[in-house]
């Protein structure tokens, strides 16, 4: 045998001993305590400068298609929430308006099934522009609306206050008008609906799809001042579009009344156009007598059978199509200030569970035979009221977030103290590390001249 080949056969085997492993594996576990929290940070702070540049960005295209007007109307940017909780500004445009027809509940004022001037509503229709980008915040992440003290309730053409935007539990419904005429951050309520329903029907009020809109004025670009609510065009994901009326009892206006396929968005080529026909359509109910009743703002109060007053039925033929009423629109208003925030911060901050799972936000996917409206997932909640879970999004939004209850999301509990102290060198007060509030969410306000997002600090 060689001396080289006995030389290594000398040699020990090559291994880690126990003593090496642990010391690799302790520098390992060094390196992900330092990396991965400043991993994480790095990705959240991406995410929220990408979130902020998008309101920006979005906010500056609705103004410039306001100051570019070709028709003679506003600009806006919606925003939407989709199924899957991704949050969208969507750029739109202003094609008309519509006399939208909004059954009351039936207090003594008004018939529920009169088509008076008291149960109508002039309403502004906006559609997307096909050629402008739709924007998505980062995931995980949405935007609030601020809705300042009565901007929630609307008057009809008569003067009859009414709760069409927002009408949810959540904000009192139809019981209870006080939650309304305080200042509310509303999230966009867009999704868990009952998309195989085209309208709610006569004896309902309306579907609830509710959201906000930055709008601006056309020609001028400037903020817009309009408190009325708008329509966006927003179609329902289904193609089943049963516009036929089918009859119901003597009823001959649920009769089958010829071709009304026009009607269907799931088969428009633009949705600029449908809309434009929509609104000017004179048979609009098929049945073969355009505007049965001239337009008559001075006219009684007449019921539906009536020949003398108001629209006929071509009124709610059109509401169901197109209105309030309708399954493929939302209803808006114009805000000025906008909150952005992680969902999951939010539900954190206002003691829920955390989201659910089906639809990443603290919204309950719909279930067939539920009511139409869009609720709260209120099992999220250890019990907490609506109005608990309401006044604590509006503490946590605007950043009173200490002071309050320490097992935030039990009955009666709620956030915040009503004081914003935001450093113990607060002069103020008697800062302790008990009462420092700690704001998670971004608030912007919009210049009513330039359009300009500015931070509010």
């Amino acid at each position: 045998m060689s001396r080289r080949t006995r030389n290594i056969s000398r040699r020990k085997p090559l291994a880690f001993t126990i003593t090496e492993l642990i010391i690799v594996v302790a520098v390992i576990g060094i390196v992900a305590t330092i990396a991965v929290p400043s991993f994480s940070a790095m990705v959240e702070s991406t995410n929220r400068s990408l979130a902020v540049n998008s309101v920006q960005a979005a906010v500056g295209v609705a103004r410039d298609l306001a100051l570019r007007s070709g028709r003679g109307g506003d600009g806006a940017v919606v925003v939407v929430q989709r199924a899957n909780g991704t949050v969208q500004l969507i750029p739109a445009m202003q094609v008309g308006s519509l006399v939208d027809y909004e059954p009351m509940p039936n207090r003594g004022q008004v018939p529920l099934f009169s088509t008076s001037y008291a149960n109508q509503v002039i309403r502004d229709v906006f559609v997307p522009v096909p050629q402008a980008e739709v924007v998505d915040l980062p995931s995980g992440w949405s935007i609030a609306g601020y809705a300042p003290p009565g901007s929630m309730r609307e008057a009809s053409n008569s003067g009859l206050i009414r709760d069409t935007w927002y009408d949810s539990e959540l904000f009192g419904g139809d019981r209870n008008p006080l939650p309304r005429e305080e200042g509310n951050w509303v999230l966009p309520e867009t999704e868990y609906y009952d998309v195989t329903e085209q309208s709610v029907g006569l004896q309902e009020q309306s579907t609830a799809r509710s959201s906000f809109m930055i709008r601006f004025d056309a020609k001028t670009g400037t903020l817009s001042r309009k408190r009325v609510g708008a329509l966006f065009v927003d179609p329902r994901p289904s193609n089943d579009r049963p516009f036929r009326r089918r009859a119901k009892g003597n009823d001959s206006r649920n009769q089958d009344r010829g071709d009304d396929n026009w009607k269907r968005i799931d088969q428009a080529d633009s949705l600029e156009k449908w809309a434009l026909r929509v609104l000017t359509e004179p048979d609009a109910n098929v049945d073969g007598a355009p505007y049965g009743r001239p337009y008559n703002p001075n006219a009684p109060a007449e019921g539906m059978g009536s020949n003398q007053g108001g629209p006929d039925v071509e009124l709610i033929a059109r509401s169901e199509i197109i209105g309030n009423r309708s399954n493929d629109t939302v209803l808006c208003k114009p805000v000025d200030r906008l909150a952005l925030f992680e969902m999951q911060a939010m539900a954190r901050g206002i003691g829920a569970r955390g989201l659910n799972n089906e639809t990443n936000s603290i919204y309950e996917p719909y279930r067939e035979g539920r009511t139409p409206a869009i609720q709260i997932d209120e099992s999220l909640f250890r019990g907490a009221t609506l109005d608990d879970i309401r006044v604590n999004i509006n503490r946590w939004i605007a950043g009173d977030t200490a002071g309050g209850s320490a097992r935030v999301g039990g009955p009666g509990e709620r956030l915040g103290d009503g004081e914003f102290i935001f450093s113990t060198n607060d002069q103020r007060y008697t800062p302790s590390p008990s009462n420092i509030d700690r704001p998670q969410a971004i608030i912007f306000s919009i210049s009513p001249y330039t359009g300009d997002v500015s931070e509010v600090r």
